[in-house]
């Protein structure tokens, strides 16, 4: 376990300076503003509990949900307990500022978080409260990490780049630049992000985009609701679809990760062989890289020496075949028959997504999902009424496949 840091102790973000000197207060800064935030989260959802529970909870699967078939609650229910926690703190927030009460007589019916501000509130909380609902769920990229102090994001949908300094410890030492992520920011000089967050790969970015400008036209600034529908729908068929298919960008082909493994009866003479060749480059004394003879910037198969045998590695099972091909004619007196071995991404990806991880593999995987798990974990209060958000209508939380 870490030592917590002393106030006269070096600064943990690298400036040389003393932490009481320099990130301490910014971090009591930030600790009142989580504590204000998820104290207003908190009562919004105590309110909704008591007064709106039946209507919140029809517009998690009505509105969030929407059109969703019942295999996709089997896959969820197969989450791991990190994209668990972050489905229903999504959900959520989404229902809460961007649900409405369908059950209202007015006209247009309310969004949750109207019918919360209209109640009595401490007014650090309203101003919180006010600041959430004008917080537009957007897609942003990662342009700059500054560690310890925050990020800097761009929207990615809008014609004109601009970049948006958000104020987040947790985050700037866990976003990379280039990461893609449909996100809230609140407030602004600086922003901070609201709690949710969607993480997207970059074909599913890209399916975002075209989605969002083949309905709406290319604009300077795309419609807000088209935007969140987008982004929600996409993440939601992220988590429960099939695997995305991962294809080689300089072949085509699916990659499935091949190992050729070889006994070699002579090893110098098969260094000597590889190391004569003009299409092979030597990494090391015993790493070796083929070469495209059309694209010399472009790897066929890498070669190296693990416990005595020789390791042949490619991308796809068209690549090992033509290196196993290869090596045959070169050295094949030199070498025995291959034990081979397949990772395909594609199962890697369902592992990652269905399996825990480390624990900070996700932004929203534990307390930094700060306006909803200050006391209770997300699926406590996904569903007011405690029924949850992560079922169909007519389940309970506690019903068949669901973690306690």
């Amino acid at each position: 376990m870490s030592r917590k840091t002393g106030r006269n102790d070096p600064c943990p973000c690298g400036s040389g300076k003393k932490y009481k000197r320099c990130c301490l207060n910014k971090e009591r800064s930030q600790q009142r503003q989580r504590l204000i935030s998820g104290r207003a989260v908190e009562r919004a959802f105590d309110w909704i509990d008591q007064h709106r529970s039946k209507a919140f909870h029809a517009a998690l699967h009505e509105q969030y949900f929407a059109g969703l078939e019942e295999d996709f609650w089997e896959e969820i229910a197969q989450l791991s307990p990190e994209l668990a926690d972050m489905f229903e703190s999504n959900a959520a927030e989404w229902c809460l500022v961007d649900g409405r009460d369908l059950a209202s007589s007015e006209s247009p019916a309310p969004r949750f978080i109207e019918l919360v501000l209209r109640q009595p509130l401490a007014q650090d909380e309203r101003e919180y409260l006010k600041l959430l609902a004008q917080a537009r769920l957007d897609l942003y990229e990662v342009d700059e990490t500054e560690p310890g102090e925050g990020v800097w994001m761009v929207p990615v949908l809008e014609e004109k780049r601009r970049r948006i300094r958000v104020q987040e410890t947790s985050a700037s030492h866990i976003l990379q630049p280039g990461d893609i992520v449909g996100a809230r920011l609140v407030g602004a000089d600086p922003a901070v992000f609201s709690g949710a967050m969607y993480p997207f790969e970059q074909p599913q970015y890209l399916e975002i985009r075209d989605r969002v400008f083949k309905q709406k036209g290319r604009s300077k600034r795309p419609d807000a609701e088209w935007v969140n529908r987008c982004i929600v729908d996409q993440w939601l068929r992220v988590l429960a679809g099939p695997a995305p298919s991962i294809l080689d960008a300089s072949t085509g082909d699916p990659i499935l990760l091949t190992t050729l493994l070889y006994r070699v009866h002579d090893w110098d003479e098969l260094r000597r062989l590889l190391e004569s060749q003009k299409d092979v480059a030597k990494e090391d004394e015993d790493a070796w890289v083929r070469l495209s003879p059309e694209d010399p910037d472009r790897p066929l198969c890498s070669l190296s020496r693990k416990s005595g045998n020789l390791e042949a590695f490619a991308r796809t099972s068209a690549l090992a075949d033509e290196a196993d091909d290869w090596l045959v004619e070169l050295a094949g007196e030199w070498l025995g028959h291959p034990d081979v071995s397949i990772a395909d991404p594609r199962q890697l990806w369902k592992e990652r997504h269905h399996e825990p991880s480390s624990p900070h593999d996700d932004l929203m995987s534990n307390k930094r999902a700060r306006s909803f798990t200050m006391t209770e974990p997300p699926r406590a209060r996904c569903g007011p009424g405690r029924q949850g958000c992560g079922q169909p209508p007519g389940r309970s939380s506690s019903g068949p496949g669901r973690r306690g």
